[in-house]
């Protein structure tokens, strides 16, 4: 009987953080599109959000029921680590989209100099950006490479 109503308790822990997430979720895109920030970023961090919040409530459902979190946690933390290391690269890339589509030193249809690629921004991705160049090519750079150099803005 004691487990059932473990098992109800948890239950409501896990459906309130799973509100909680779902208006998170809400509230972040809508306050994203009000600053007129990019697509893929009010997706990327409120998608980020909502799964984080939604994994420490299932965390904390799954202790109520009086399993052991900590090696469950420390598995999380271990794999995402490695993960992380795993993927550096990718990760880097991923990063400075994030912060170009951020701060927006550039905007599509600009026409830039960087890496020693000129051309018209065609699109900023999460982890690339594309320019034509004056010849008609697609050319794509990284975003990491983009973030830490010089970027010459032409008018």
């Amino acid at each position: 009987m004691k487990f059932l109503w473990n098992l109800l308790f948890a239950f409501l822990i896990f459906a309130i953080f799973y509100g909680v997430a779902f208006f998170t979720k809400k509230i972040i895109a809508k306050s994203l599109e009000k600053a007129r920030k990019a697509d893929q970023i009010k997706g990327f961090l409120s998608d980020a959000v909502y799964i984080a919040i939604l994994i420490i409530g299932a965390v904390t459902a799954l202790s109520k029921l009086g399993i052991n979190t900590s090696a469950l946690i420390a598995s999380l933390g271990l794999g995402g680590f490695a993960l992380g290391f795993a993927l550096k690269d990718i990760v880097a890339n991923f990063v400075a989209g994030i912060l170009i589509l951020l701060t927006e030193p550039f905007k599509t249809g600009d026409f830039i100099e960087v890496s020693g690629k000129k051309g018209e921004v065609k699109s900023i991705n999460l982890r690339h950006t594309v320019l034509k160049d004056e010849k008609g090519d697609t050319v794509l750079i990284p975003n990491n490479s983009i973030y830490t150099t010089i970027i010459l803005k032409k008018k």
